[in-house]
């Protein structure tokens, strides 16, 4: 119980209640006794990384910090570290893989070269679920704030339609079937302001073959 004096208390050391939320957050009686609240976990365990990473020793909170301090914490829950390399992205990646785990960062970054999803307009469920690339008429694009999944479409996760631009322009059957329309004719690919992480072809080496979708 948080006391009501706070930072003003005179009994300080000495008071049997928390100061803080954080005092909260970390008491015997409350520290990963529950679920995330975080709409983006999917996992038992709180799925963000420290602040203070990868220096662990400067969290002022030690081992009673409620994030991870070391990658292994997370496990499955991020991508290897060569596929958050930017340098090293591959079209395979892109198409399963890109988007599809949260962002465990905490610090403000550029989310267009971030490999994470950060909000659910940027997330995709991996291809693999057998989701198609028509868009889904259920799915609310504008609508971010809703905790639940479920909310925003009736058939949730298992959804056989596409949820928003990003499930369908990196899915299977729409990846690189289309031209990019950042560049003009004639120009290099390097012109592409989302490159390396365009969905769209830049030349006809680029260019992959136009497969059918049957429903």
């Amino acid at each position: 119980m948080l006391c009501r004096f706070g930072d003003n208390c005179p009994l300080m050391m000495d008071c049997p209640f928390a100061h803080s939320k954080t005092e909260l957050l970390v008491h015997p009686a409350k520290f990963k006794t529950r679920c995330c609240d975080s709409f983006k976990c999917f996992d038992d365990n709180c799925c963000f990384l420290c602040g203070s990473y990868p220096n662990p020793s400067n969290c002022p909170y030690g081992t009673r910090c409620r994030f991870a301090h070391r990658r292994q914490e997370l496990g499955n829950l991020l991508f290897r570290p060569s596929e958050e390399n930017v340098q090293e992205i591959t079209d395979e990646f892109l198409i399963l893989k890109y988007k599809t785990k949260w962002c465990p960062h905490l610090y403000q970054h550029n989310w267009t070269y971030c490999v994470y999803a950060h909000n659910y307009q940027d997330y995709r469920r991996n291809p693999q679920v057998g989701y198609g690339p028509v868009p889904c008429p259920f799915w609310d694009p504008r609508d971010t704030a809703k905790s639940s999944y479920n909310d925003r479409c009736k058939f949730g996760a298992q959804c056989p339609f596409s949820h928003g631009s990003k499930e369908r322009a990196y899915h299977p059957l729409n990846f690189k079937v289309s031209t990019c329309q950042d560049i003009g004719p004639g120009e290099d690919r390097a012109e592409c302001t989302r490159e390396p992480f365009c969905a769209f072809y830049h030349n006809d080496l680029d260019k992959r073959p136009i497969v059918p979708h049957v429903m």
